[in-house]
């Protein structure tokens, strides 16, 4: 089995996924970054909007020059993980969206996106 050369990685625009992706490239990987859109910005009212995070989220592919893509899981989300926490807080329960946000989507749909989409 060859080395891997091409990473897809998840980028959100913030440190920790910027940094990722710098230092993949540094290492000679061919890097793409995709930006997951998981919550519907007609749903926000807050500072931190998704449209912000996935213009961020591009600067930093464009200044790292690597390709962008973007990706919408809204639906998903909200059927997997969100209605899931609401059900758990009303059941009394203090529920970690983060699991079942890397079970469903980042690692079930995201990962598949990666493999089929961009190989």
């Amino acid at each position: 089995m060859g080395l891997i050369r091409h990473v897809v990685c998840a980028v959100s625009g913030g440190v920790d996924s910027s940094v990722a992706a710098l230092l993949l490239k540094r290492r000679g990987y061919n890097v793409t970054g995709v930006f997951m859109k998981n919550w519907d910005s007609l749903d926000e009212s807050g500072v931190c909007s998704t449209e912000r995070d996935c213009e961020d989220a591009y600067k930093v592919c464009e200044i790292l020059d690597i390709p962008f893509h973007q990706v919408s899981y809204v639906k998903e989300y909200w059927h997997d993980v969100f209605s899931n926490l609401l059900k758990e807080y009303e059941k009394g329960r203090t529920p970690n969206s983060d699991i079942l946000c890397n079970k469903h989507i980042k690692f079930n749909h995201f990962h598949k996106y990666a493999i089929h989409t961009l190989g």
